[in-house]
């Protein structure tokens, strides 16, 4: 039994040796920020011209993006606007003449039918403008974001270890080291 605690204290203890020899010729690396980039300038971009401020941030592949959710957006706001001009239109005029029909491709819809139709239209023109109007806003929160994860390190060199070590006590004890390098 003396002799696997005697293998795993030495087990141990040369990790920490291992550990503090890292330490000791580790190099501290000074990281300079760049304070020319403003996020606000980022921000103001973005609210100006959708996808200026991803392209101030050099963040380029979002700008395809960006335009094609808003431009899937006014494609559903300009089809549901003309679905629900036309099925308003005859539902009007129904009404206004004793039912009389004047679009001859909408003849089998009764003028409930055509209430509904226009109706669900126009619910969904109107979230396709709320749609548009959330895309425009995140992609002026993600430049902002951008902006000011500019100055953040994000290189490679940001690790976490988990190692066995050895604390030096009177009774000496065993356990785990986890240390966070950046």
């Amino acid at each position: 039994m003396r002799f696997f605690a005697l293998l795993s204290l030495l087990f141990l203890s040369s990790f920490q040796f291992v550990n503090a020899q890292g330490d000791s010729t580790s190099h501290k690396k000074v990281i300079e920020f760049d304070t020319t980039h403003s996020p606000k300038k980022a921000m103001i971009l973005s609210a100006v011209l959708p996808g200026a401020g991803q392209i101030y941030n050099h963040k380029y592949w979002k700008v395809p993006v960006i335009y094609a959710a808003m431009g899937t957006s006014l494609y559903f706001i300009l089809d549901n606007s003309k679905q629900y001009k036309n099925y308003r239109t005859e539902y009007v005029y129904r009404l206004n003449n004793n039912g009389a029909v004047s679009n001859l491709d909408l003849a089998d819809y009764s003028e409930s039918q055509l209430r509904i139709l226009t109706d669900q239209y126009r619910t969904w023109r109107d979230l396709s403008y709320v749609v548009m109007a959330g895309f425009y806003v995140l992609q002026i929160i993600d430049a902002t974001v951008d902006g000011y994860l500019w100055r953040h390190d994000t290189s490679p060199n940001l690790s976490f270890e988990f190692r066995p070590s050895f604390v030096s006590t009177a009774g000496g004890m065993a356990g785990f080291r986890f240390r966070i390098k950046f």
